[in-house]
């Protein structure tokens, strides 16, 4: 992502998509909604708390893979 990208964000003058709040989010390790300023987090299924952070990754590399292929 362009840092004049970023810049545009943090200053208001652009919304960023839901594929950069993920690639930011993914970047920085920390939740989409902590960089939203959500004071509480979503979860995207029942349950997920419950998983390692292992078992996370290994569903969101499914999940990934799965849009990948829908493009």
């Amino acid at each position: 992502m362009q840092p004049s990208a970023i810049a545009h964000f943090e200053a208001g003058r652009r919304k960023p998509s839901f594929d950069n709040v993920r690639a930011l989010a993914k970047a920085l390790k920390v939740t989409a909604d902590y960089l939203l300023g959500t004071k509480t987090t979503t979860t995207a299924f029942r349950d997920e708390e419950k998983l390692s952070a292992k078992d996370r990754n290994f569903i969101q590399n499914i999940i990934d893979t799965m849009i990948g292929d829908k493009k």
